[in-house]
């Protein structure tokens, strides 16, 4: 009872401000307070909908416009892509622009603006192939230890391998899910957060429209919430 009254007061401490990391969606923002220490949030919808996205807009809303470290683990995307997607982002400028090399010299200068303020942001891109959880938890520790890591990004975990011999597919990723959620939960006393990209074939199957990224956020209480 005790850390939970504590946990409290520190809150009612802290004022009107966000106890978490801020996700720079201020809707959502105002929902969770923010992604707190010993979450794992899930972002699932189906294929090409968005999730990678919105996973990197919490990285930069983290790192680029309030200084806390985070690093994405990306199985899906090399780190040169995702260094594009930021620098697309950050500097108003369509991707396509600079992927079809149809960049104006405004552009050209919009980008060297913001350059910068990139490279310095304590953002970390590892784009090492067939990561696994051991690995992951290995390079999250390290990043903790020396650079006090808030937010740890998984894109996306159904691409991930556990070398092992199982039933299903659907047994494999769960036991991605497990150690993931334990990690989130473990580094609740080094505040730090962890976030894994998913995506839901079964319920585009099941949806005739589009289908928008949900959030499910698994907290220490065994309890999922749904926004």
């Amino acid at each position: 009872m005790q850390p939970t009254l504590d946990e409290m007061e520190a809150i009612e401490s802290r004022g009107a401000g966000l106890s978490g990391v801020p996700t720079g969606f201020a809707d959502l923002d105002e929902l969770t307070n923010g992604l707190h220490p010993g979450q794992m949030v899930i972002i699932a919808a189906r294929p090409a909908v968005g999730k990678s996205t919105l996973a990197l807009d919490f990285a930069r809303s983290a790192s680029i416009r309030n200084g806390l470290t985070s690093v994405i683990f990306s199985l899906e995307m090399s780190q040169i892509e995702i260094t594009m997607r930021l620098l697309s982002a950050e500097a108003s400028i369509p991707l396509s622009h600079i992927r079809g090399g149809r960049m104006s010299d405004q552009d050209w200068n919009r980008v060297s603006a913001k350059m910068g303020q990139v490279s310095e942001a304590p953002l970390f891109i590892d784009d090492s192939p067939n990561l696994t959880m051991m690995e992951i938890r290995a390079k999250a520790r390290r990043l903790k230890q020396r650079h006090d890591l808030k937010l740890v990004i998984i894109d996306y975990i159904q691409l991930m391998s556990s070398g092992k011999k199982v039933e299903s597919r659907q047994l494999e990723v769960s036991e991605f899910s497990r150690p993931a959620q334990a990690a989130g939960q473990g580094a609740r006393r080094a505040s730090g957060s962890a976030l894994p990209a998913q995506s839901w074939p079964r319920a585009a199957r099941r949806t005739r429209g589009r289908c928008f990224p949900i959030f499910v956020r698994a907290a220490a209480s065994s309890r999922t919430r749904t926004w």
